[in-house]
């Protein structure tokens, strides 16, 4: 059976070898699939980013391919690029897909692979920088919290404490 590569170097579908499993590990990030789509304060980037890893590592993962033709680093930056340059907006992964001219599910794949992060987490550590320097001037909380892309002061003091540890009323203080 031959296999046409698509846009990105993704390989068109292909029918799974294995279609029942026992496998915890698969489950699990099922289960964390799951909660993130449910969650309330996740960002649409998050819920798409977060569905197309999933599926793109079980295609991986059921269905072994080759490994596609590496992009160029320049795609990757202009991604990065993109995000930097609008970090404080409300981003799709489309967006950034076309800023980039790759795939969501290669994007995610390379993008992790080169910066150490998905797409996402890589926009919401943009974001606390942003607020972190605004906060250093001494505006206040809620206003850096809408200002960096937030979508409400409660989200950004969570994102801003699971990255630096200290709420920004401590990080300020």
């Amino acid at each position: 059976m031959q296999h046409q590569l698509g846009f990105a170097g993704e390989l068109e579908f292909r029918r799974f070898s294995d279609t029942h499993l026992a496998d915890a590990e698969l489950f699990g990030k099922l289960m964390g699939l799951y909660e993130v789509l449910l969650d309330d304060q996740m960002e649409a980037l998050a819920k798409h980013s977060a569905a197309v890893e999933f599926f793109s590592d079980l295609q991986g993962r059921l269905n072994p391919a080759d490994e596609p033709v590496a992009e160029p680093n320049f795609k990757l930056e202009r991604a990065a690029d993109f995000i930097r340059g609008h970090c404080t907006e409300v981003l799709s992964l489309e967006a950034i897909c076309a800023a980039a001219q790759l795939s969501p599910s290669y994007l995610i794949r390379a993008f992790r692979q080169r910066y150490g992060m998905t797409p996402h987490a890589f926009l919401v550590n943009q974001r606390i920088q942003f607020a972190r320097e605004r906060l250093r001037s001494g505006q206040l909380i809620a206003d850096v919290a809408l200002q960096a892309g937030f979508a409400d002061q409660a989200h950004f003091q969570r994102a801003f404490k699971q990255h630096l540890a200290a709420t920004p009323g401590q990080y300020r203080g």
